[in-house]
């Protein structure tokens, strides 16, 4: 008897693991760039309808949503007859790590709060429909960690089942125009005018053993108008320091972690990576991405002024290494998969008049290439609509290293800025 048990529980474990054929997929969508703070076209409707939000106003934006709202999509494809039950469901979890606020990145202080629907998606035999089950039904996140579980619907005979996940802003009324501030569950957020708003969101989709996640920034402005559309970009980059940015000892020449880049940009619709397109980012102590700076990354001294003399006794260099995954091959070689690299910049990187990035003191010129990513064919014409979704991403963190002081040096404050460039050019 007690062989026979064994052997019945191998067979009933092999059994539980044939079970999970599906695949899962999930990508980002354009909606999470260029949000306008203080819009009120963002109510949270359940019905989608348009593919920007040319016609939209608040009262439609309760009813409705357009491609321009949606900032992820996702879902699972390929489930086995014996899977198409209500035991069936994936699990969503979505983390921010400071909460659910966007935040200005030159104003800290300044925060807006935001909430995501899932709005999951079935099909039947006439084509695609959202859930009728209350398992089914639209459901709101509106914290960091949050989880939710979408069942199958029993109305649906597809097998698959996916979701668009869309932004909510709450807004109590409409702003007035330049006011600063704006209104959401009885409480007032102070905003100021600037376009570094962004917000770091992190997604994970699970089915049974199968799971795929994905981590995107968001990017928004507040430019004191609530009418303001959406703007008409592709792009977000967003950086988080840490608290030893601003702690760093001139003497100490072990690399210092100062922070930490998170970068998207959205190339679907046929100018993506698969038609020669590059993308580079690199640093520079230029504001001006076509102007090389000499000096290069140089921490002065609070004291030196715009003509004062730079020297050794108020000023010291330092570079600055990026690390983090980027594509392995380039161009011609998409599929090639991904390498971790680390890119070391000395502020004098500039973009030159034959559009190629080079280094200003003739050394090794260095960019970022982040990775290129499309769904496979597939997971396109199954959970994104036959969308065929084409993105760049890239997660790198920030290391500082100062180099040697060759004097005596003034006692006092040093301070330094970098300058992140993205540049989108078949000659990169």
């Amino acid at each position: 008897m007690r062989r026979l048990s064994i052997i019945m529980l191998l067979i009933l474990m092999l059994s539980s693991i044939s079970l999970i054929a599906a695949d899962v997929a999930l990508a980002p969508y354009t909606g999470i760039y260029g949000v306008n703070m203080a819009s009120m076209l963002y109510q949270g409707g359940e019905v989608w309808e348009g593919k920007d939000l040319n016609g939209y106003t608040a009262s439609k934006s309760e009813i409705n949503y357009s491609d321009a709202h949606i900032i992820a999509l996702g879902g699972v494809y390929n489930i086995s007859s014996n899977e198409m039950n209500k035991d069936s469901y994936y699990s969503l979890t979505v983390t921010c790590a400071n909460g659910f606020y966007f935040k200005s990145q030159s104003h800290p202080s300044s925060i807006r709060p935001f909430e995501l629907k899932v709005i999951p998606r079935f099909e039947n035999g006439s084509g695609n429909y959202t859930g009728t089950d209350s398992d089914s039904d639209p459901v709101v996140i509106q914290c960091s960690g949050q989880t939710v579980d979408i069942h199958y619907d029993s109305a649906s005979t597809a097998s698959k089942m996916w979701f668009d996940l869309i932004l909510v802003l709450p807004i109590d009324y409409e702003p007035t125009p330049n006011s600063n501030f704006i209104v959401a569950d009885g409480r007032q957020y102070n905003l100021v005018q600037a376009y570094d708003y962004t917000a770091l969101v992190s997604i994970e989709l699970e089915y049974g053993d199968k799971r795929t996640n994905i981590t995107i920034p968001f990017s928004g402005f507040y430019n004191g108008a609530s009418s303001t559309g959406k703007l008409d970009n592709n792009v977000s980059l967003m950086f988080t320091p840490t608290g030893q940015a601003a702690n760093m000892v001139i003497g100490n020449t072990a690399s210092v972690p100062v922070g930490h880049i998170d970068f998207m940009m959205n190339v679907s619709g046929g100018t993506g990576y698969r038609n020669g397109e590059s993308i580079g980012i690199f640093l520079s102590s230029s504001s001006d991405p076509t102007v090389c700076d000499r000096d290069g990354f140089l921490f002065r001294h609070s004291s030196v002024k715009v003509n004062t003399a730079i020297t050794d006794y108020n000023s010291i260099p330092y570079q600055v290494y990026v690390r983090g995954k980027e594509n392995h091959g380039y161009k011609d070689t998409v599929g090639t998969g991904s390498i971790t690299r680390t890119r070391e910049f000395d502020g004098t990187d500039y973009l030159n008049a034959s559009g190629n990035i080079v280094n200003g003191q003739g050394g090794i010129s260095n960019f970022i290439r982040p990775e290129w990513r499309s769904p496979d064919d597939s997971a396109t014409g199954s959970v994104f609509s036959g969308n065929a979704i084409e993105y760049y991403e890239y997660h790198g963190d920030i290391e500082v290293a100062i180099d040697e002081p060759r004097s005596l040096m003034l006692e006092g404050s040093y301070t330094s800025t970098v300058y992140i460039h993205v540049v989108t050019d078949g000659t990169v």
